[in-house]
This record gives C-alpha cells, sequence and structure tokens, in this order.
C-alpha cells in the first residue's frame, strides 16, 4: 500500500461498508409471471467512472430478493471482471431507475453517508485501488474476476468526511475542466472525419463529368476468401484477418501466423500481386488497402481484388471504395442485424464510376497529398488524447496523496 499523508490511516472497504453480490439470473423464473419483474444492472451498465443507462434489461425475481437487493442512491457498484480492464471497475448508483437491481457479476457496497462520501470510494477503487483488483483477482485464459471477499479487503483512505468531499470537489473541478478539452478533441476528430469523406468524395463525378459506369464483375477480379480459417502456429507466415485492415493501411500488430504447408493450401485461390487491395466484408465492413508487398496469408472476412489496370489506377480505387458514396451503398446491399457483412454475391454487382486514368492518376495526386496533412492532424490529436487520459489518472494519484488539496484543507 501507499503512504498516506500525516493524519490519515488505512481502512477496509469490508470494514466500512456492508458489500453484497447480486442475483443470478434463473431461467425457470423468468416464465413465472408471479414474479416481480424489475430492472437490473450488468457488467455493461457499469463503467469506470459514470454508469451506462442507455439500455437497462430486466428480470424476474421474488419480492424478498427485490428487497434485498433493491439499489440506493450512495450504494457505490463493483464489477466482478470479464476482463483485466473490468476488475472493480465501477460507480455510485444515484436512484436513476425505480427498483433497480443488480446481477450476480455487480457487487454493491452501502456506506454510512455521515461518515463517507460514496464518490470519495468509487473515485479511489477507479485509481489506486486498481492495483489491489490486478493483484488480488483470479486470472484464467480469457477471464479476469475479483472475489466478494477480494473487494471487502479493498485498502481505503480513513480521513474525515469533509476533507473527502473537499477531494471529490477538486477531482470533480479537474475533471471538468480536462472533459471540456476531451470533449474540443472529439469536436476536432469529426472535422477531419469530415475532411477526410471530403475528399474520397472528389472521386464522384459532377453534374458537368461524363464519367463510365462499370460493374466490380466487368473490371475487377474478385479473390473470395471468406470463411477460411486456417490452423494457427506460433511462428511463421503472417496470416492478416479483417481488423488488420484499416484506414488504407495493414497494421500488423495481433497477426496470426501459419506454416508454409497451411499457406500453400489456403492461397490456392489467387496470389495477391503489387496492385492488389485488401477488402474486408465484415467485422469491419468496407475497410480497404494496397496488398503489402511481402508474403502473407488471408482469409476470414476479406478478399483480394484484383482491379483491370487498363481501368482502374489501383490508389484511386481504393479512395473510391472509401468514398461516402460507395460505403453507402455497400451497407444498402449488406445482411446481417448485429453484425453486417457483404457477400462476394452481392459485391460483385456493385457499380463504380470510372474517369481516364490520367483524371485518376490527377485525383490520387491531390487526395493523397490532401490527407497526409490530415493524417498529421490526427497524430496531433492522438498524442492530445493520450495526454488527456495520462492527466486523469495523475489528477487521482495526487487527490489520493493528499497533494491536490492538502494545503487548502491545512491552511
Amino acid at each position: 500500500m501507499n503512504d498516506l499523508p500525516d493524519g490519515w490511516e488505512w481502512t477496509t472497504l469490508g470494514d466500512i461498508a456492508k458489500v453484497v453480490g447480486g442475483v443470478t439470473k434463473d431461467s425457470k423464473k423468468q416464465a413465472d409471471p408471479s414474479l416481480s419483474e424489475v430492472p437490473y444492472l450488468r457488467v455493461a451498465n457499469v463503467q469506470r467512472g459514470y454508469l451506462d443507462l442507455q439500455e437497462v434489461t430486466t428480470i424476474r425475481v421474488p419480492e424478498a430478493t427485490l428487497q434485498k437487493l433493491r439499489l440506493l442512491p450512495g450504494d457505490i457498484l463493483f464489477n466482478e471482471g470479464g476482463d483485466r480492464d473490468k476488475l472493480g471497475r465501477g460507480w455510485v448508483w444515484e436512484g436513476q431507475v425505480p427498483d433497480c437491481i443488480h446481477q450476480n457479476h455487480v457487487f454493491r457496497a452501502r456506506i454510512r453517508p455521515d461518515e463517507y462520501d460514496p464518490k470519495f470510494i468509487s473515485m479511489y477503487g477507479n485509481s489506486l485501488g486498481r492495483k489491489w483488483f490486478e493483484d488480488h483477482g483470479k486470472q484464467t485464459v480469457n477471464l479476469a474476476s475479483i472475489s466478494l471477499s477480494t473487494l471487502k479487503g479493498l485498502p481505503v483512505p480513513q480521513i474525515p468526511l469533509y476533507e473527502q468531499q473537499k477531494i471529490v470537489a477538486a477531482i470533480e473541478e479537474q475533471f471538468s475542466r480536462l472533459d471540456a478539452g476531451v470533449a474540443a478533441l472529439r469536436r476536432a476528430a469529426q472535422t477531419i472525419k469530415r475532411m477526410r469523406d471530403a475528399l474520397f468524395q472528389l472521386t464522384i463525378p459532377q453534374k458537368s463529368e461524363n464519367w463510365e459506369l462499370v460493374t466490380i464483375d466487368d473490371s475487377i477480379r474478385v479473390v473470395d476468401y471468406r470463411g477460411r480459417t486456417p490452423p494457427f502456429s506460433a511462428v511463421g507466415i503472417p496470416h492478416l484477418r479483417s481488423f488488420n485492415v484499416k484506414d488504407g493501411r495493414v497494421n500488423w500488430d495481433g497477426c496470426a501466423w501459419v506454416t508454409e504447408e497451411t499457406y500453400d493450401k489456403y492461397m490456392s485461390r489467387g496470389l495477391p500481386s503489387s496492385d492488389d487491395l485488401l477488402f474486408t466484408t465484415e467485422a469491419p465492413m468496407g475497410e480497404v488497402a494496397p496488398a503489402p508487398d511481402k508474403k502473407f496469408c488471408m482469409a476470414q472476412r476479406m478478399m483480394l481484388l484484383k482491379p483491370d489496370l487498363a481501368t482502374w489506377l489501383p490508389e484511386y480505387l481504393m479512395y473510391h471504395f472509401r468514398s461516402p458514396w460507395f460505403q453507402a451503398r455497400l451497407r444498402l446491399n449488406a445482411t446481417g442485424t448485429t453484425v453486417q457483412g457483404i457477400s462476394s454475391r452481392n459485391f460483385r454487382p456493385l457499380r463504380l464510376y470510372a474517369p481516364p486514368l490520367a483524371i485518376q492518376e490527377m485525383l490520387a495526386s491531390q487526395i493523397r497529398e490532401n490527407l497526409s496533412v490530415i493524417q498529421d492532424l490526427e497524430r496531433e490529436l492522438q498524442v492530445a488524447s493520450a495526454r488527456s487520459r495520462q492527466l486523469r489518472i495523475a489528477i487521482l494519484a495526487s487527490a489520493f496523496s493528499g497533494k491536490l488539496v492538502l494545503e487548502e484543507i491545512t491552511a
């Protein structure tokens, strides 16, 4: 545990709060109309520093369960886990939904409001308390979790209520300023997106231009690799999946590997060349990038596009695929509700505007030059966003070491 300022002491959450688990969903009870149907919070509703209540589901429970688990304003919610980022994640319930309870993967801590500020406890759990959850949580191959006893053992600073309230007010004031900056960054990101879309929309003709309309099937050879999932190996030839293709580039982070034997077997439909494009058909749909100039394997929700070079400049074609005009038509021809995807059969008949190659070359050069400026702006935004996240962590660390308001309190 960290050293505390003079006058502060350590206690545990279990010593200052009544900590309980939630309700386990019983499928048999859900068909019983005599039981009360009430809203209940799941892990997805309990975020770090806020509650997401856009989608709150219901559950049927006996009256005794409702009375036992009904959330009251000031209750502190903590997630059991799922992955390491969710360990102990939580925030304070403020009574937003009447007669609401919580599921078994969400813990509730109820403290005496005349002794502790619930936001103080939750802010601490979301910041310095995370190390406790990471050190004492259980980890399996895919899941991480904390137990009720681990949560009860969470060390928390014990200080007078008025000091807690000053710290919470100071954090909220700092966060309010930081949130204003983050909102400005988001607005800037939206502006950059509109600038990018406007660039790609240059590949759509104006009324005065008479560009040829061609189908994908007539001007591009489509090599469909969808649904072919090879066995992976620890080393070998890199294997790209749909999430490796984004924003006109191939990102090798998280790529899998296949053996030479697997590569020969699964790449039998056609090998990529330098003028080819990769096109994702699902999760996400509609991302496109030049085929890498190195040996790689591909499958799973991707197609290889081999354009007719008498009709297309590959770079221009990539920008055309990324235009809002084409992306809208792609979505219209996609299938699926939860996750949209495009089949080869629905993709091939889609039409494209094909101007003369000289115009394609001119527009590609113009888009490339302006896109470089936009990408520089995006990198600056990413750096600023990373700094804002670091600043948020620094504010919390300063607050719970007593530095944020200690001088004011002791003055």
